[in-house]
């Protein structure tokens, strides 16, 4: 499990909120295990017309981060589209950083 920082943006969060954010976000190194820790921002966009919700997350990785924001009416559902999002990009990143040393099949070392 990695560490999972929750920033609540210009509103006081519930505990029921912020128990249903730690247990979505926490697991999310077993699709890549190079995470150092993520941070999640929780926006209530209520000064706006539309009224939604936004969440984004900052995922800490050796390199470079992966930062990925939604809009949806309430948190759940945006929650829940941005962590299918991020599982793409993780699994993407960890395809990209494998150990390009390995040797390639039907290849002789020099």
């Amino acid at each position: 499990m990695i560490s999972v920082n929750i920033e609540p943006v210009n509103f006081n969060i519930s505990q029921e909120l912020m128990g249903h954010v730690k247990g979505t976000f926490e697991e999310i190194d077993k699709y890549n295990d190079m995470i150092v820790n993520a941070d999640v921002y929780l926006k209530s966009l209520t000064e706006t017309a539309t009224g939604k919700k936004e969440v984004s997350i900052r995922v800490n990785l050796p390199g470079k981060d992966i930062f990925i924001s939604k809009e949806k009416e309430d948190f759940v559902s945006a929650m829940q589209e941005l962590y299918d999002t991020l599982k793409v990009q993780l699994s993407k990143h960890k395809e990209m950083h494998k150990d390009r040393r390995e040797p390639i099949p039907g290849k002789s070392e020099i």
